[in-house]
């Protein structure tokens, strides 16, 4: 190869040393003017020469290229498989710890789903209980806004629910029998006051109020109780018991009197055979007409 570019520069150092005037052309022709073909054959096979060792160089350092270029390509590839390895293996993590946290929230949510159906329950059967009572209740806020307000209120005061909610206690019903210093005094101590009112004897209330405790806002329940037919047997008991002890009284005082009375009746028939046994002429009947007498009523 080295030979081949010494005749190429040998050549073109030739060309190049060459008067302007002659140009290439004479290099070629001999002093009669015929070719020097054997110098055209040596000029074209030494420029085809040195032009093939170009192309073999450049394919040669193409090549070289290439061979680098593909093993780069290589390592990419094998360094891309690698990546696309370790991303599979992590998206089979990720999938497989996506699927058990699926797993777990579909637990969760069905968890959530059966305490919220056993709330609504709770909910529906606390709210059955309160509706049930046969007592008034009546729930109200700190602001002593009404929070709840049961059947048994609806029906002795004739104020719908959804009417009475979020008003005020005495502004929606201010027959009430408490104030509202003495829900307040409940609010403020948070212990439970229980009052008592009757009507001349005709109907009897007990009035409970209970402040409401873990709250998350304050208030208090008031609990109004009909206790007129209670208060009533209780009274009718309580007469009952009184007549009973007067009875008792009335016993032992007869056998009290019976006693010393039963003395004076025999006493009186002893006096009778007595004087059944002695003459005592015209006064004996009337005697014996006066200790009859008295034998009669003493056994009355």
């Amino acid at each position: 190869m080295h030979k081949y570019l010494q005749h190429l520069l040998f050549y073109c150092g030739l060309v190049y040393a060459m008067p302007s005037h002659a140009g290439l052309l004479q290099y070629f022709k001999n002093e009669d003017g015929s070719t020097k073909w054997q110098y055209v054959a040596n000029f074209s096979s030494s420029v085809l020469i040195v032009a093939l060792s170009f192309a073999l160089i450049t394919l040669y350092f193409s090549h070289r290229r290439q061979v680098k270029a593909n093993r780069a390509l290589n390592e990419i590839r094998g360094a891309l498989e690698q990546r696309v390895q370790e991303r599979t293996a992590t998206l089979d993590e990720s999938n497989h710890l996506l699927r058990e946290s699926n797993s777990a929230l579909e637990g969760e949510i069905e968890k959530h789903k059966k305490t919220s159906r056993l709330l609504q329950s709770s909910e529906a059967y606390i709210k059955n209980i309160l509706q049930s009572m046969p007592s008034m209740l009546i729930g109200v806020d700190g602001e002593l806004n009404i929070t709840q307000w049961n059947h048994c209120a609806e029906e002795i005061t004739g104020i719908d629910h959804e009417k009475a909610l979020g008003q005020s206690l005495w502004k929606i019903y201010p027959t009430i029998t408490i104030s509202p210093e003495q829900v307040k005094d409940v609010l403020v101590s948070g212990l439970p006051s229980t009052i008592k009112h009757s009507q001349r004897g005709q109907y009897y209330f007990d009035i409970r109020i209970f402040p409401l405790k873990g709250a998350l806002e304050t208030g208090v329940v008031i609990l109004v109780d009909n206790v007129t037919q209670r208060t009533l047997a209780e009274n009718m008991l309580i007469q009952r018991d009184k007549m009973s002890s007067m009875g008792e009284l009335a016993s032992t005082m007869a056998h009290d009197i019976a006693m010393p009375l039963e003395a004076i009746s025999k006493d009186i028939q002893t006096i009778q055979r007595t004087l059944n046994t002695q003459e005592l002429g015209e006064n004996k009947t009337k005697v014996d007409s006066l200790l009859r007498d008295a034998s009669e009523r003493g056994t009355q």
